[in-house]
């Protein structure tokens, strides 16, 4: 019976990629499997056990917030993303609080600032309320607090830079303004 249960096993664990001895490093090589962000910037090697575990689950949360956007839902709770990344509430908070020493509303708002930047680069008539409201937040008083915290500018000097600097016909990006994610793993 175990023979046959490890056979199966061993069955599975070629279909994704692997033996079982490879399954583990998979997981550990999950940034050369499944790439992220430019703005992702690795630090030090991923580490044992625990590491492990809250590295892969940050990289997966990563990814869906690259991929499909959730931040936009001005109803987002962190019980939605987890089920979506396959984990658990608890384990996604620590995964991003160690990972990215931030919480769940500071990521979800890093995303929105950013979405909000892109929004006026590609359409500079929008108008500040609607970037906020197009960006996912719930207020205006939350826009402006997570704008000022990510830029350090509020959105109207912000954005009269932006258009200063395109009237001078400069090359201008997000990423001019907006610090990247760089994921600790020193704490993991």
């Amino acid at each position: 019976m175990a023979q046959r249960l490890y056979g199966m096993l061993e069955r599975i664990f070629s279909l994704i990629g692997g033996n079982r001895h490879t399954l583990r490093n998979n997981q550990r090589n999950v940034k050369n499997k499944y790439p992220i962000a430019d703005e992702v910037e690795i630090k030090t090697p991923l580490l044992e056990d625990e590491g492990d575990k809250f590295n892969y689950i940050l990289r997966r949360v990563l990814i869906y917030f690259e991929n499909n956007e959730p931040y936009l839902d001005p109803n987002l709770k962190i019980a939605d993303v987890a089920k979506n990344v396959a984990t658990n509430r608890n384990y996604l908070s620590r995964a991003i609080n160690l990972g990215l020493s931030r919480n769940f509303n500071q990521l979800c708002n890093y995303y929105r600032v950013r979405y909000a930047c892109n929004l006026y680069l590609n359409e500079a008539e929008i108008k500040v309320l609607q970037m906020c409201e197009k960006s996912g937040f719930n207020s205006n008083s939350a826009f402006l607090s997570a704008f000022n915290s990510c830029i350090g500018l509020s959105p109207a000097k912000w954005c009269k830079n932006i258009n200063a600097r395109l009237q001078r016909r400069e090359n201008v990006t997000v990423e001019d303004y907006i610090k990247p994610l760089i994921i600790k793993n020193n704490r993991l």
